[in-house]
């Protein structure tokens, strides 16, 4: 088994491919934030698992995005996504703040309401950041990145 880094396009494609599993995640997240909106239940056990899962995917994700064969080969290689990136760095710290508040209501059993505003709210956030990301991808891809 080779241990060698993949190419940079190699490592934009896996964190490509990860981010279809995170938005396979967030689907399921998504049906959940319309249940509590449509019809909340009096008590919620089946999101705390799945916040679980997806603090867990996102510190994952978000530090292999970090690690300087990504975000660090993005920046020394086009020196003009240096403030894109740093900002997407920012989000993911906005982020992973957003999931714990999430938890935080979860674990205190807060009501449908609340749960259903701070879910509603991550999943903006996250939608917002992967279109930032995929600017900035598609930017360095094509070697356009504003000057």
């Amino acid at each position: 088994m080779s241990t060698a880094t993949p190419s940079l396009f190699g490592r934009i494609t896996a964190v490509e491919d990860d981010h279809g599993a995170l938005l396979a995640m967030l689907g399921r997240l998504r049906a959940h934030h319309v249940s509590l909106l449509l019809d909340p239940p009096e008590t919620d056990s089946s999101l705390a698992p799945l916040v679980e899962e997806l603090k867990i995917r996102l510190v994952a994700h978000f530090a292999a995005e970090e690690n300087d064969n990504y975000f660090g080969s993005l920046v020394t290689q086009n020196p003009f996504l240096r403030d894109p990136v740093e900002e997407l760095r920012s989000d993911h710290r906005r982020i992973e703040r957003a999931v714990t508040d999430l938890q935080d209501a979860v674990w205190r059993g807060g009501a449908a309401r609340l749960l259903a505003t701070h879910l509603g709210n991550l999943l903006e956030r996250l939608q917002d950041h992967e279109r930032r990301e995929s600017i900035v991808v598609r930017e360095f891809l094509s070697g356009n990145a504003a000057e």
